[in-house]
């Protein structure tokens, strides 16, 4: 097979051939209609043109750095969760909001959904769209003679699925997770915004739902919606005055409080839900599934996705246990991919408020304080870059 041309490569052969820099052709009005065969082919060509060779890169000298990816393994999720229920001194709005954070987490560590496809996207702004109560089924099953409750939800609002329904892939959360701590059991919670919703038909009770049991002749027993919260999302907006109302939290709303617990909890870059997501798929890629369930899982439209966009760079195989010829492990790579999320337990609002408070009034404090305010009215005044990048990074030294 020959060697991939580089985007480099292909730009030198174009002005070779005579190409030219022009952008007359191009305007901001919307082409509402599909891409042609021709052109969708090259699409991704055409792109890689404009993030690695186009005029603003050398015009203004756009960085071409990236992100370093971050992965919330277990350990980082526990963090979270222990900050809500052991730890938070943070007051709400609205208290059900605590209930509501903690089921999202477990929407997103437990499935690779993303964030658009349970909250409402930034892109559908004003639309409700999101998870809603009719792309979802709650049933009771049998397990191990026991009853379970089991909830699927299905990706509706799936990212390239608009004209694939029948791919959009559904995710089953259930009941039954042996030897872990409550806090993890994703079903405490979404019975008790079911429940505080009326949303499921006939039962209105904890005791009447952990009653049910299926029919002898059946394995399972599926509970239905109120014919009222068919349309109604999942995770509603909370006020101070109101309980949950009709209207979707969006996903900025979703991440400016996860971006708050993350920092109460000391972890010094705040977790995104793509943190989450390149986790649950990383986990799913080390449990022998196939290749096809695993792009079914993820929601993609192409295998190569995943490797490229998704898997650490840290691999799973156990190259030591192979050359050895003892039995393999996969347990060794999480700790550094936990790593990749830098926590510092004494981050500032991490603290106990009585703590921030008193620290607040220390002479040091107020120092320090006083250097940020200072070197932040001289960036406002300043053009020279050099002078901006030093600036910027005494003002750094003093935040950590």
């Amino acid at each position: 097979m020959a060697k991939k041309i580089t985007t480099a490569k292909r730009r030198r052969r174009a002005e070779e051939n005579g190409y030219h820099d022009s952008d007359d052709d191009i305007d901001d009005s919307p082409v509402l209609r599909s891409l042609q065969p021709c052109t969708d082919k090259k699409y991704e060509t055409q792109l890689e043109f404009w993030d690695e060779e186009g005029p603003l890169k050398k015009k203004i000298g756009l960085s071409d750095a990236t992100r370093p990816k971050h992965y919330l393994t277990l350990e980082n999720y526990m963090y979270l969760e222990r900050q809500l229920w052991q730890e938070d001194g943070h007051e709400y709005k609205h208290e059900g909001y605590r209930v509501l954070i903690s089921a999202k987490l477990k929407c997103h560590v437990y499935t690779p959904a993303r964030l658009g496809e349970i909250s409402e996207s930034s892109v559908r702004s004003g639309t409700g769209k999101g998870l809603r109560y009719k792309d979802t089924t709650l049933l009771v099953a049998w397990k191990d003679s026991k009853p379970e409750l089991r909830w699927g939800m299905k990706r509706e609002f799936a990212k390239g699925m608009q004209d694939k329904a029948s791919q959009r892939p559904t995710h089953i959360l259930y009941e039954d997770v042996p030897n872990q701590l409550l806090v993890v059991n994703p079903m405490l919670f979404m019975i008790s915004i079911f429940l505080a919703a009326g949303a499921v038909k006939h039962y209105q009770t904890v005791k009447q739902l952990l009653a049910i049991k299926p029919p002898d002749d059946q394995s399972y027993w599926i509970l239905n919606w109120a014919d009222y919260v068919l349309e109604k999302p999942v995770f509603p907006e909370m006020s101070v005055d109101d309980s949950p109302n009709d209207k979707i939290q969006t996903g900025t709303g979703f991440s400016s409080q996860l971006t708050e617990l993350s920092l109460q909890a000391g972890i010094q870059h705040p977790i995104t839900v793509y943190s989450m997501r390149r986790e649950s798929l990383i986990q799913a890629t080390g449990n022998s599934y196939s290749k096809d369930e695993l792009t079914k899982f993820a929601a993609h439209t192409n295998r190569v996705t995943l490797q490229r966009d998704y898997l650490s760079s840290i691999t799973n195989v156990d190259s030591q246990a192979c050359f050895l010829k003892l039995p393999t492990r996969s347990d060794f790579a999480e700790n550094f991919r936990s790593m990749t999320v830098k926590r510092n337990p004494e981050l500032f609002l991490s603290l106990p408020a009585k703590v921030q408070d008193d620290l607040r009034q220390t002479e040091d404090y107020k120092d320090i304080e006083g250097k940020i305010s200072s070197i932040s009215s001289q960036l406002k005044n300043i053009a020279d870059e050099y002078s901006i990048r030093e600036l910027t990074r005494q003002r750094d030294q003093l935040f950590t």
